[in-house]
């Protein structure tokens, strides 16, 4: 069976869809995410923790994976790589993230990172991305640069939620010489 890019995009929205729903179960029909709780007066303890305000909570792990390939004149190269960070704040999670491209042109890039996820319980959240770090590709090496953002969907009690935006970079050759290696941004995103 052959999967298109539309089959692919339909599961991952399915995916997350289904994660944010199986998230909301058990909580009151005050509004999503919610907490239930007894009468205050009652003496009685909460039934459940009360679910996050917004995406990435203080404390929490977040995870995600990197593959992709890109096919041209030069051949087919395949892209496989991962990233984690920590929310320090609500929203804010400095991390670390790296690939490495195998095939005809091989590389890859180590990079330091830096998102901020506007912590207001919506679906649809705007972030914003900033990173550096040392990138090789085909025989040359420098530093890559950063800056971008985009929306982020998925309500935040759920732990999967998908990320699409956009990233300026700019890919410094040790020669002096700076490339542009803007690039899309279309990932989910695992907290733990």
């Amino acid at each position: 069976m052959r999967l298109s890019l539309l089959h692919v995009c339909v599961l991952l929205v399915a995916l997350f869809t289904a994660s944010g729903a199986m998230a909301q179960v058990g909580t009151s029909s005050v509004g999503p995410g919610a907490p239930r709780v007894e009468d205050p007066g009652s003496g009685a303890r909460p039934l459940e923790p009360a679910a996050p305000s917004g995406h990435d909570p203080q404390g929490s792990i977040v995870a995600n994976g990197i593959l992709g390939f890109s096919s041209g004149s030069n051949g087919t190269s395949f892209v496989v790589g991962a990233g984690i960070g920590y929310a320090v704040v609500d929203g804010l999670v400095p991390g670390v993230r790296g690939y490495a491209v195998l095939g005809n042109a091989s590389g890859g890039e180590l990079a330091l990172t830096l998102g901020y996820t506007l912590s207001a319980g919506w679906y649809v959240s705007p972030f914003v991305v900033v990173e550096g770090g040392r990138r090789w590709f085909a025989g040359d090496e420098g530093w890559v640069v950063g800056a971008g953002g985009g929306m982020r969907l998925g309500y935040p009690t759920s732990r999967l939620t998908l990320r699409v935006g956009w990233v300026f970079r700019r890919f410094y050759v040790a020669g002096g010489e700076a490339v542009d290696v803007s690039a899309p941004i279309f990932g989910v995103q695992l907290r733990f």
